[in-house]
């Protein structure tokens, strides 16, 4: 990028938002072919993307509001409507807006405000949301941990930020867990919603109804709750190191929001919508709870954890939903599916897909499964991570939607592609990705200096989110992943990037879940081996599929690059975002390699 368009962006982020607007408008007309002027041939500057979203997308102003205030917009037509099809009740929007203003008095009433924590334990069901916006009403934030936790793992994310009070179901909650969590964390109180269980609790701990009528009549405080200050805090998965956390603001939940309803995406008010997650994770959180929320749609709610979803398809066909956002292995549980057979599954609006990278193998398999079931959408998928709150490319519609690409950026966000001395590259040239945009997080949690690693302020003064993903935006404004930066592996010879390997050998057949991990290279100290892990499609074929792939890598890769061992697995483990656990993976490896060291050992002596 030269000096004069160096200078040229710099003037750009002084721009106002209306005209912001402005500029949008005419960039798209200018992508569109319909009027004529000069591109740079840089994605942050000509935003490709633009070509495709309505006038009406871009216009649409940008909510600066709390999460309760932007829910009570959206709806404010719709205040009788359903809003909730729960294991906890039924609820129109009148009634869940009453709930969480209840909530709110009463958590007033045990001393919560501005700043304070709160967390739940739940599996999938109303109390979670209601917990998170009346703890926002009172600018307190609000964090989730999976119903599946140990006591264990439940005292340390309480202790990690501070939690006040705890929202959990009397199923979760053995007397165990209840006992650890007083004895080991400075809790303040655990409210239990009862669904039968009648034995003694601790004296701190409240039974919801009880924990209610604290705040019947009560005023909400005025706590000067802004649209900036952090109302949820997020880990992030893990599956490469430490879950870090991360502090979003209604901004993030709502601009997000904001952008898909922006967007060719059909959701429409009295659609109904499948939420599998409990409320443990940005994506659950605000893609897979606020957005259905705000737009009106009929959530339903059931029990199941994610790493058991064989009744996935019993509930679909049962409820008929409209929408849903899912992972990889939800799809593979209907595409394999002996229920749904031939069924018609017209009823399907949309199927978004995300938590993991998707091979084009499985792409061409849900493509087909799609029209074979009648189905009239594309596979959704999109990119993005938890610091950026949600997606920041995604396809939106048929145009958008490219195998092997992950669609377009939003509405109101910026991707382009970076290199390692932070010049922005021209289209088609791989580079690190960066995201700028009025979602991105406010930081995480108490780590300045991992803040300041991730968020960055470029020479024009534009801040971006730099995720650590490699790839490249096409001139029509596509993204494609290519890499990750920030996970390599350091062979005797050359440095291997997992994900492109992994790209590779998921193509070929019989291959459903593929993962590629390192392990320390016993004959060159300071060096690593990639391993494959693998998952078949058909287990019986485990062998035949491992040998597809040794012929594979023999042929593709050098000898000192290609996996030292390929082995294969039932199913691929998953964290609790559902993605394939690399750090499981990789510590199984380091045990396998320490036992045959013992072994070797012995023998000598």
């Amino acid at each position: 990028m030269n000096n004069e368009l160096k200078k040229y962006c710099k003037k750009l982020q002084k721009l106002t938002d209306e005209e912001k607007v402005l500029r949008d408008l005419y960039l798209r007309k200018l992508n569109l072919g319909e009027i004529q002027g000069p591109v740079t041939g840089y994605a942050s500057v000509d935003k490709p993307n633009l070509r495709y979203y309505k006038e009406e997308h871009i216009i649409a102003p940008i909510p600066r509001m709390t999460i309760t205030e932007y829910f009570e917009e959206c709806n404010k037509d719709n205040l009788d409507g359903i809003i909730y099809d729960a294991p906890d009740g039924i609820y129109t929007v009148r009634q869940f807006r009453d709930s969480y203003r209840q909530t709110a008095a009463s958590l007033a009433q045990l001393g919560i405000t501005k700043g304070d924590k709160i967390m739940t334990l739940l599996t999938p069901m109303v109390l979670e949301t209601i917990a998170l916006y009346g703890s926002s009403l009172l600018g307190a934030c609000d964090t989730g941990i999976p119903e599946f936790s140990t006591p264990e793992e439940v005292c340390k994310a309480i202790n990690k930020i501070g939690v006040k009070v705890l929202f959990t179901a009397d199923y979760l909650l053995t007397e165990e867990m209840e006992r650890q969590i007083y004895a080991n964390t400075n809790i303040e109180h655990i409210i239990v919603l009862n669904f039968g269980s009648i034995r003694e609790h601790d004296a701190r701990t409240i039974i919801y109804n009880e924990f209610l009528a604290k705040g019947f009549g009560k005023e909400i405080p005025d706590n000067d709750v802004k649209n900036t200050d952090t109302i949820y805090i997020s880990q992030t998965g893990g599956s490469t190191g430490e879950p870090k956390c991360v502090e979003l603001s209604s901004d993030s939940f709502n601009i997000a929001v904001h952008q898909y309803l922006n967007s060719d995406l059909d959701y429409k008010i009295g659609d109904t919508w499948i939420r599998m997650w409990s409320l443990f994770s940005a994506s659950a959180t605000v893609s897979n709870s606020h957005l259905p929320l705000c737009a009106g749609m009929i959530n339903i709610l059931r029990n199941f954890p994610y790493e058991n979803m064989d009744n996935y398809e019993d509930i679909l066909l049962d409820t008929k939903a409209n929408h849903q956002m899912v992972i990889p292995q939800t799809l593979d549980v209907l595409e394999r599916s002996k229920k749904i057979n031939n069924s018609d599954l017209s009823f399907i609006k949309s199927f978004g897909c995300g938590g993991m990278a998707i091979t084009s193998e499985f792409e061409n398999r849900i493509n087909r499964f799609i029209k074979l079931h009648r189905i009239n959408t594309f596979l959704g998928y999109g990119w993005g991570c938890t610091e950026n709150a949600t997606s920041a490319a995604m396809r939106s519609n048929f145009a958008t939607t490219r195998i092997g690409f992950v669609g377009s950026p939003l509405v109101k966000t910026v991707v382009s592609v970076f290199d390692d001395n932070g010049e922005e590259l021209p289209y088609g040239v791989e580079g690190e990705l960066a995201i700028n945009s009025y979602t991105i997080m406010n930081g995480y949690y108490n780590d300045k200096e991992l803040t300041e690693a991730v968020i960055k302020i470029h020479p024009d003064g534009s801040r971006w989110i730099h995720p650590g993903d490699l790839g490249f935006i096409t001139q029509d404004g596509l993204v494609k992943i290519t890499g990750r930066k920030t996970r390599f592996i350091f062979t005797a010879g050359e440095k291997i990037y997992p994900t492109v390997m992994e790209n590779t050998l998921s193509k070929i057949p019989g291959v459903r879940d593929i993962a590629i991990c390192k392990m320390p290279d016993l004959d060159n100290p300071g060096c690593d081996v990639p391993v494959c892990f693998f998952v078949p499609n058909d287990i019986s074929k485990i062998e035949e599929v491992r040998q597809y792939i040794e012929m594979a890598c023999t042929q593709i890769y050098a000898e000192g690059s290609r996996p030292r061992l390929i082995i294969g697995k039932d199913e691929m483990p998953l964290n609790k975002v559902g993605k394939p656990n690399i750090l499981l993976l990789e510590n199984e490896l380091l045990q396998m390699q320490e036992k045959n060291l013992s072994r070797n050992r012995g023998k000598k002596s």
